[in-house]
């Protein structure tokens, strides 16, 4: 290294002119700007994350209806995909693509609720609440 400083400072890089280490190294960046400005460089913006979508089912009393079956339609043409409520009445979908989805809850002895949500690009978790009304027994 040592050497190298000295031979910069007498005038000579590497075995080579300075003055003509210098011209051919301002050629070589000016070469790879040119090259760079020329070449088309797409810079996307990151995909917004999919959205979360959890959906509480609730009985006629505004309790959690756990066991329920909760399925999701969306617009992408992806079949419907189905979810079984946990113990507090959540399902929880993940990976939901944006755009507008339709969700239906159903249960045994209950009616079906039918809703519709529009999950926006970038939305984390949305929370939607459904109840179900019991079925009038005949």
């Amino acid at each position: 290294m040592l050497t190298t400083v000295l031979r910069a400072l007498n005038g000579v890089f590497l075995g080579i002119p300075y003055n003509r280490y210098m011209r051919t190294h301002t050629a070589a960046v000016a070469v790879l700007m040119l090259v760079a400005s020329m070449s088309p460089v797409a810079f996307a913006a990151p995909a917004p994350a999919p959205a979360e979508l959890k959906v509480q089912v609730l009985n006629d009393r505004h309790a959690p209806l756990a066991g329920a079956s909760v399925t999701i339609y969306t617009l992408d043409g992806n079949p419907g995909i189905t979810v079984t409520a946990d113990e507090n009445g959540t399902a929880t979908f993940d990976s939901v693509a944006d755009g507008m989805a339709q969700i239906v809850a159903s249960s045994p002895h209950f009616n079906r609720a039918v809703s519709k949500v529009v999950l926006q690009p970038g939305d984390n978790t949305q929370v939607v609440r459904l109840h179900l009304v019991a079925e009038e027994s005949e």
